[in-house]
């Protein structure tokens, strides 16, 4: 099991533009990353309300509300698939 660090750069503008694609398209985008729980637990460590599921191996789908300017918080979810040439 790898630790956060293990998360690039690259795949946390990747996962924070899913989050935010999510949101405007009340979508369920897939991001590719080398290390699902790695990138689940970076998202659980920055991220103000996330849960997630692994139905499958390789695989997490993450949900998670973010603060708006309204009063509600915004809803996304968005799955993380492990990168096969990882």
């Amino acid at each position: 099991m790898q630790n956060t660090e293990s998360i690039t750069p690259k795949e946390m503008q990747q996962i924070l533009t899913a989050i935010d694609e999510s949101v405007a398209m009340a979508s369920c985008p897939t991001v590719e990353v080398s290390d699902v729980e790695a990138a689940a637990r970076w998202l659980q460590a920055n991220q103000w309300d996330v849960d997630w599921d692994r139905s499958i191996e390789g695989t997490i789908t993450i949900f998670g509300d973010r603060p708006s300017k309204s009063d509600e918080p915004e809803n996304w979810v968005l799955r993380l698939v492990e990168s096969v040439n990882a």
